[in-house]
């Protein structure tokens, strides 16, 4: 008689990004504002904008879900900026709101968890610095002196509904130019293979 097999379970895993991209307008009040990122998958309009999106807004295929039968384990965030079509930094003042004046949230459903204020999650990389001669001043920001927020994972399933919700205070002001903003969730992507 053969003894009966456990049943075990492989898990593969690889590293990966989810992000997601809105715009901020000129016309845009940011006082007691917010912005829903995750919240749209490819071909939907993401909020602030007047297209279709594309993967190079977001790498969602539908709205608010990873999707797919692999899960995500998130493990840090990132928050990146800059104008839209054009290579030129943002000015400080339109950083200083995007980041002094905001805080971060999880939303999963009807819950909604604080993760940290803007400014602490850095887009990782990228150009930092003021420069500028006699006569000009050229801002080279883009929250690029900051590295990523880490936290403790947490496993978003394929088909669980959440978002990451970003909201500005009273004193935040509209900015001076329309700004795109990418928030970055950095981990890996797992799931069970069956074995034996």
């Amino acid at each position: 008689m053969a003894l009966p097999r456990a049943q075990t379970s492989l898990t593969r895993s690889g590293s990966g990004v989810l992000y997601s991209t809105v715009q901020l307008n000129t016309a845009d009040s940011l006082s007691n504002a917010s912005r829903q990122f995750f919240g749209y998958g490819q071909g939907s309009v993401a909020p602030g904008m007047t297209t279709t999106s594309t993967v190079t807004e977001t790498n969602l295929m539908q709205a608010s879900t990873v999707g797919g039968d692999a899960s995500f384990v998130a493990t840090g965030l990132s928050l990146g900026f800059f104008y839209p079509g054009s290579k030129v930094s943002l000015s400080a003042a339109d950083l200083h709101d995007c980041l002094d004046s905001s805080i971060v949230s999880w939303q999963f459903n009807q819950t909604v968890i604080q993760l940290c204020p803007a400014i602490m999650a850095g887009q990782g990389g990228g150009v930092y610095g003021v420069g500028g001669t006699n006569t000009t001043v050229a801002a080279e920001l883009n929250n690029g002196a900051g590295g990523i927020f880490r936290f403790s994972p947490v496993v978003l399933y394929p088909n669980a509904t959440f978002s990451l919700i970003v909201n500005w205070g009273v004193s935040a002001i509209a900015p001076s130019a329309a700004i795109l903003m990418r928030a970055t969730f950095v981990g890996s992507y797992q799931n069970a293979l069956a074995a034996g």
